[in-house]
């Protein structure tokens, strides 16, 4: 076996790492800067980074990508039509915005109706279907078509697909074909997203490859999946909603293998949010639910974890009772940005000095966005900020010279609108600014941040020679507070947390009084603030601390050492029939049965899971798998309406104690692609 090569394109920086296989080691790793803007371009500076040449022996490229997560969040990708089978409108008119989905009057609904036992119980008006797509099928690039039941019984979906296809010839992906959970509006989120991004994603993959073919590798591209598992380009280029937290996922695997705990909680530190997660087992327990991201509660599988909105680079920012804020909102460090403008060093020093005051940091730059096209723009504009893009054009710019260049009041400041069409960027103090003058990490400007603090400290009245240790003392203390939330979510356990008992329990034992809020569970820190934010995180856990060697790549490093992994659940759910006899009806994988006998019903779900679970993973690129399996039984307890608003709206019909066969298919990176 020769070499794997793991990639991971994070928001700040893209890592990479050569895996021997054989030898199970790391040979090589490295980390360059994101370029957002251009995608392809990171990937190359990667691998001439890791050094690759045409002559080394490259068996598997692994990539793990933020890429959906942030179309997700920023709303990219084409025009798509949600078309819902069966589906009550007011349902999805109450509630369907919780899980990202349209306005109801943006949302084609069919009435058609499939039973829970898969029946065809009203055959849909088809010609009126197909007049609804001519109205308005002009403005619409693809469909998503998602049918109550569908996981049951997708004919309906497909009929649909079939006559969309025929009257637009526009793609369409069905609801079965991503998911069988039951929540029929997460299977819509799912369908709807992968439908928007396929095209960006596409795209995406296609550069990645071209960018491999520029270094002589055309060995097999495989992608980091929501859980941890890892599927083939071709595949993921048809389900790229299946990779919406492929990077954390990865973060989380990497922990695993470069450590050897059984346990742990699991933080990765990057430039814009933390990620935090329970290992137990050597395994990390999975969503029960499916992938939230941004306003979407989707139906897709992935690793169960906590995203918190603080990073190496959060903004710091000062509250109105004088306290410190860290985050959630990520910005250009001071000292990245006076490494690409160096006159932005000296400009930090004449604020220092000028001793201003304001409730706006006075040390904030504002730039315009890399390859953003201002003249394309096709937002609308006030006066005042076509005045503060005039002198932005050449240069970054902090709040003094805007307000100076263009005559605009300080007080009356503000770049809210041109930030959140994504014109403009801004920089300020980061704890990535500390750990530069503490020494801890200096790839850019120190002298930037040191002006940067004392600046910071003088308008806001800090003392600028302990300002540092308070910044990253609350870093640390917003990333406790949310380990300990998840823990508490994690147990189930029921009752609210106080801040000030929290910050009490965080802070050295003093006095006669110490409050103990301990874990058995080490932490295990990943990512490149890691080694300087949680060492005390662990402390006031009662706890170790752990950090890997490779932890500033651990997201590459988990992409590199992923496997296929495929589960694949049945249900077999008792019933009585029309004459009162109770009988099994199996359902699964858009498949299912009845059975009068539960052991013959037990037996046909073993195989129909055991069966899709070879497919699924044969589709993934596996070919080489284990199979293990076992059974569980459930009381799903109370009946449902689907009308009625709950935590996870579903098609349950009532009191059950249904019986779920899993079956779970493993291959290795090891064997992919090996018969």
């Amino acid at each position: 076996m020769g070499v794997i090569v793991g990639i991971d394109t994070g928001g700040t920086f893209t890592d990479g790492v050569l895996f021997d296989n054989a030898a199970n080691t790391i040979i090589k790793a490295a980390k360059t800067p994101t370029t957002h803007e251009n995608l392809m371009q990171c990937i190359i500076n990667i691998m001439n980074k890791l050094e690759l040449g045409k002559e080394d022996d490259i068996e598997i490229v692994s990539l793990s990508t933020t890429l959906v997560t942030n179309a997700c969040v920023e709303g990219k990708g084409i025009r798509s039509k949600l078309v819902l089978i069966g589906a009550n409108r007011d349902t999805v008119k109450k509630y369907g915005c919780e899980y990202g989905m349209p306005n109801d009057d943006e949302i084609l609904f069919v009435d058609g109706e499939i039973g829970m036992g898969g029946e065809l119980i009203k055959e849909p008006d088809w010609n009126r279907f197909k007049e609804q797509l001519m109205e308005d099928h002009g403005d619409v690039q693809a469909y998503a078509v998602v049918q109550m039941w569908g996981m049951v019984n997708p004919s309906l979906e497909l009929k649909a697909k079939e006559i969309i296809r025929t009257v637009t010839a526009k793609p369409v992906i069905c609801g079965h074909e991503l998911s069988s959970k039951l929540n029929f509006m997460r299977r819509a989120a799912s369908c709807l997203i992968n439908s928007q991004i396929t095209p960006l994603f596409q795209a995406f993959l296609n550069s990645v490859e071209e960018a491999l073919a520029t270094f002589g590798i055309h060995a097999p591209l495989v992608i980091v999946r929501s859980d941890a598992g890892v599927m083939s380009s071709d595949y993921a280029k048809h389900k790229p909603v299946e990779t919406m937290l492929s990077g954390p996922a990865a973060s989380i695997w990497g922990a695993l293998s470069l450590t050897d705990a059984n346990e742990g909680i699991v933080v990765d530190i990057g430039g814009t949010t933390s990620d935090i997660a329970i290992l137990q087992n050597r395994s990390v327990k999975i969503s029960d639910q499916g992938a939230t991201v941004g306003d979407y509660k989707t139906a897709t599988p992935s690793v169960n974890l906590k995203a918190v909105g603080i990073g190496g680079d959060s903004e710091i920012q000062v509250n109105a009772h004088g306290e410190l804020e860290i985050g959630p909102r990520r910005v250009t460090p001071l000292c990245a940005l006076a490494e690409a403008y160096p006159y932005v060093t000296e400009r930090l020093k004449e604020i220092m000095q000028s001793e201003g005051k304001g409730s706006q940091c006075l040390g904030t730059f504002y730039r315009i966005k890399n390859h953003v096209d201002i003249k394309a723009y096709t937002g609308q504009l006030s006066n005042n900020d076509r005045k503060i893009l005039a002198v932005l054009d050449e240069s970054p710019k902090d709040l003094g010279m805007i307000c100076e260049e263009t005559g605009l009041s300080r007080y009356a400041f503000t770049m809210y609108d041109l930030m959140s069409s994504g014109l403009v960027e801004k920089s300020g103090l980061t704890p990535t600014d500390i750990m530069h003058i503490n020494g801890d990490f200096t790839r850019w400007n120190r002298e930037a941040s040191r002006y940067a603090v004392a600046q910071f400290a003088a308008q806001y009245n800090f003392d600028s020679d302990t300002l540092g240790e308070k910044i990253l003392d609350e870093t640390g203390y917003q990333i406790y507070k949310n380990i300990i939330s998840f823990l508490v979510e994690h147990q189930k356990l029921q009752f609210e947390l106080n801040d000030t008992l929290l910050r009490y329990a965080y802070q050295e034992p003093t006095g006669i009084f110490s409050l103990n809020m301990d874990s058995h569970l080490p932490v295990i820190g990943i990512g490149a603030p890691a080694s300087v934010l949680l060492p005390r995180v662990a402390k006031s856990l009662n706890t170790r601390f752990i950090c890997p060697e490779y932890a500033q790549t651990a997201n590459a490093v988990g992409a590199a050492m992923g496997e296929i992994s495929v589960h694949v659940h049945v249900k077999i759910v008792p019933y009585k029939d029309m004459h009162g006899s109770k009988c099994f009806k199996v359902i699964g994988m858009n498949d299912n049965k009845d059975f009068d006998g539960f052991d013959e019903a037990e037996s046909y779900a073993l195989s129909l899971a055991i069966q899709s679970a070879e497919e699924e993973a044969r589709k993934r690129g596996a070919h080489k798998f284990d199979i293990t399996y076992n059974k569980d039984d459930l009381l799903i307890a109370g009946s449902k309406d689907n009308n009625e608003k709950d935590d996870d709206i579903d098609e349950s019909p009532g009191l059950l104690v249904e019986s779920v066969i899993n079956v779970y298919a493993k291959s290795s990176l090891h064997h992919y692609g090996i018969a």
